[in-house]
């Protein structure tokens, strides 16, 4: 007769259960972890790709966008990176390219808050933008879910232990 045999049916089959119950819990943790992986994979990509973005673009906070106290010196002129027309160059195939070119301008700062590029896209943020912040709300959905899936597999395991214990 085996070991198992020793134990009344109900208590293998109890301590089965339990086992299962946290290889289940420990498996659904490795799913919610490799979700929460994938997720900044593409979040931190996408990041980069919008950076890149607004820095082709010109996208600095304006000193006009920091608060300043009543009375103290503002600027006066600014600098602001524009994007001028594509140039069509040739290559040595005979292949045609396009080329973005950006020219710097200044800009007076006393004509108001329009000038400010901070506050232009704090309430019309980019699409890649909003894309990148959905992601990066995605990422923190996954962290939530991995950590409740941790949590869910330690009781299974605290659970199965206590079985174990019990039943030796």
């Amino acid at each position: 007769m085996s070991e198992t045999a020793s134990f009344p049916p109900h208590r293998g089959e109890r301590l089965d259960s339990f086992f299962d119950t946290a290889m289940e819990a420990v498996a659904e943790l490795e799913r919610c972890r490799a979700r929460l992986h994938g997720a900044l994979r593409v979040a931190y990509f996408l990041y980069s790709d919008v950076q890149r973005e607004m820095d082709r673009a010109g996208l600095v906070l304006g000193l006009e966008a920091v608060p300043t106290m009543a009375g103290a010196l503002r600027p006066q002129l600014g600098l602001v990176c524009r994007a001028t027309a594509a140039e069509e160059t040739a290559t040595k195939k005979g292949e045609e390219q396009i080329q973005e070119s950006y020219e710097f301008a200044v800009v007076s700062m006393a004509d108001g808050d329009e000038n400010d590029s901070a506050r232009w896209f704090a309430s019309a943020p980019s699409v890649g933008l909003r894309e990148c912040q959905q992601r990066f709300r995605e990422v923190v959905n996954a962290c939530v879910e991995a950590v409740e899936a941790q949590k869910r597999a330690i009781a299974a395991a605290e659970a199965y232990r206590a079985v174990v214990a019990q039943t030796a």
